[in-house]
């Protein structure tokens, strides 16, 4: 009962400083395909240039605009030469 206790407080702790990270992007990858989150365009070009050496296609491109939340720049893409 004790081991379940605390793989909780890891789980827990772990979610909590991933979700308050002060990072000004997020990269989630699945397989061969990325996507990027950040709150401007810019910023998400720049990762996918370097993670993809400037070869890329992109599959989606979103932005989300909110008004009391910082805006959502979501662009999903696929490096074609590794």
């Amino acid at each position: 009962m004790k081991n379940y206790r605390v793989l909780y407080i890891f789980i827990f702790c772990t979610l909590l400083s991933a979700c308050g990270s002060d990072s000004k992007y997020k990269l989630l990858v699945d397989n061969d395909n990325m996507t990027c989150i950040s709150e401007f365009k810019e910023t998400c070009i720049e990762i996918i240039n370097n993670k993809c050496n400037h070869s890329f296609n992109i599959l989606r491109e979103e932005n989300f605009e909110y008004i009391f939340q910082p805006n959502k720049y979501i662009i999903s893409f696929i490096c074609i030469n590794k």
